[in-house]
């Protein structure tokens, strides 16, 4: 059973077993509770008064409230509605059990608040609180004159701490506070308030884990940088592209950053992103870059040069009998709010822009925690992508199944089923629904509702990139690198650019200085996915 401490070390508690069950209807009503531990169950607007005993109140939507009076036990929320909950006065605990529980917010007293099964943006407010994080990313928030907090199952590389009226500026300077208390960290501030890490190794730590900038690695001999939305670099038929499409208010250099560093010699060897958005738990989260490497005329880069079409691609799909794409993966550091996935673009006119698109394959390889979204692809069982040591990693949603032949795989995606950024297409897995309308969820182009993958389309691009999101765990001036090598895409038959096989950029997102939690020890995975 867990136990609660507050950074002080004075032990908090959940309510007692309840013993007493007031009378209830599915009318807006007034529950009165007794001297007993009551349960309550709040829908529809009810108004839920509490007595002297230790009072459970279940809430299954915002418009119902508990009102407790002091000293009257220890009294607790479970929150069963989507979205944010904040505890009304002199209830202690709030805990976030339903799949859109993305916020809990306490009050003055000492409360114990728990993340559920998604991210949660966790806010103890006055008093000394313990913050319990979820399954997911989580974001605690944290203020100066707030009181002293405790923080539990936080995860480093996943879950943020935000601190707030501090003054602290840098992760070197937060070191300076922070001492190793047996299996805790804590940290002493210059106000007399303190924050407590349980189960928490100093070193497994970084700048990340709070939302604060690690020191820029150096760029490699050999190497040049791109730095902004937009920039763009071509060479041997491949572009590095720091691709953000979906910015919204946010602005350049003031809320966040992107930028990539390469070798103009080999565009896939090493190919790094950096890029930083700012921190949100909402479960409608909202895609806003596709950092990418590209080989190949891509449909959607807005123009393509001579010499991008004079080797492999573009190619009838009636030609190709295998598409391979061998990567070597590794990242480190905060895996929250991205993910990594190959995207393969097919038209049904050779060189053709964004209007003759028919279908995109976009095929996650789950290298971080943010999860494709969409509907599944139900014409045929996905197959097992993911080859070697990368096939645990496969999502569940995925039906097992050996390599196919790329022509027999593609013959068999299309429609409307699987949703995209730019209302193109996307996929692979179900989430829950937001009850708002998700502004994602466009409705797709005729062409690529209707699209189905025919022999005479054409492959016209590969690209490989991080899809980033506003969404759990997220780091602000996070830097994510993308590295790449021993990469291929082959077309049987066909040598690549400049008379060597082609490379296909591999998936790899690092974070510098934080800690591996997929994979080997270091942090590198290999594998293959064939289609």
């Amino acid at each position: 059973m867990t136990r609660y401490f507050t950074a002080k070390g004075v032990e908090l508690f959940l309510s007692a077993a309840p013993n007493n069950w007031p009378a209830q209807s599915s009318a807006k009503e007034t529950q009165v509770g007794t001297a007993n531990n009551d349960v309550f169950q709040g829908s529809g607007g009810d108004t839920l008064i509490g007595g002297a005993g230790d009072d459970t109140y279940y809430l299954w939507d915002r418009t119902s409230v508990a009102v407790e009076y002091a000293n009257q036990g220890v009294d607790t929320v479970d929150a069963r509605f989507w979205g944010a909950a904040t505890l009304s006065a002199n209830v202690e605990n709030l805990l976030l059990n339903s799949a859109g529980s993305t916020a809990g917010t306490g009050n003055a007293l000492n409360n114990i608040i728990v993340a559920g099964t998604v991210g949660a943006t966790l806010n103890g407010l006055a008093g000394d609180d313990v913050l319990v994080g979820g399954a997911h990313g989580d974001l605690f928030k944290v203020a100066a004159g707030n009181g002293s907090d405790a923080i539990l199952n936080f995860k480093p590389g996943s879950d943020v701490i935000q601190l707030s009226g501090y003054g602290v500026t840098s992760f070197a300077q937060l070191q300076t506070l922070a001492t190793q208390n047996g299996a805790d960290v804590k940290f002493s501030f210059a106000n007399g308030e303190s924050l407590v890490i349980r189960d928490t190794a100093l070193s497994s730590l970084t700048a990340y884990d709070f939302g604060l900038k690690a020191a820029p690695a150096a760029i490699p001999a050999g190497y040049a940088q791109l730095t902004g939305p937009g920039a763009a670099w071509t060479a041997h038929g491949w572009y590095v592209l720091n691709n953000v499409w979906n910015p919204g208010s946010l602005v350049y250099g003031t809320d966040y950053a992107v930028d990539s560093v390469y070798s103009a010699s080999d565009m896939t060897a090493k190919t790094t992103f950096n890029w930083s958005f700012p921190v949100t738990t909402d479960p409608a989260h909202t895609i806003r870059a596709y950092p990418e490497v590209i080989f190949g005329p891509a449909p959607m880069s807005g123009g393509h040069k001579a010499s991008d079409i004079t080797t492999v691609l573009p190619a009838q799909v009636s030609s190709l009998t295998a598409l391979t794409a061998d990567y070597d993966v590794s990242y480190k550091g905060n895996t929250g709010g991205f993910n990594v996935s190959f995207d393969i673009w097919l038209t049904d006119t050779p060189n053709g822009g964004a209007s003759t698109v028919t279908t995109e394959v976009m095929v996650w390889v789950h290298k971080g925690d943010f999860d494709a979204f969409g509907a599944q692809d139900r014409r045929r069982p996905r197959p097992g992508y993911a080859q070697g040591p990368d096939r645990h990693r496969r999502d569940p949603d995925h039906a097992q199944g050996p390599e196919s032949r790329l022509l027999k795989r593609l013959c068999r995606l299309g429609g409307a089923g699987i949703r995209s950024r730019l209302g193109r297409r996307f996929a692979d897995h179900q989430q829950p629904r937001p009850e708002r309308p998700d502004p994602r969820r466009r409705r797709p182009p005729d062409h690529h509702a209707r699209g189905r993958v025919q022999r005479n389309h054409h492959h016209l691009a590969a690209d490989h990139g991080a899809t980033c999101g506003t969404t759990r765990g997220a780091t602000p001036a996070a830097a994510r690198h993308l590295g790449r090598r021993q990469r291929r895409l082959r077309r049987d038959g066909l040598d690549g650019p400049r008379g060597r096989r082609p490379r296909h950029p591999g998936a790899a997102c690092r974070r510098r200085g934080g800690s591996v939690r997929h994979g080997r020890p270091d942090g590198r995975r290999r594998g293959r996915h064939g289609l």
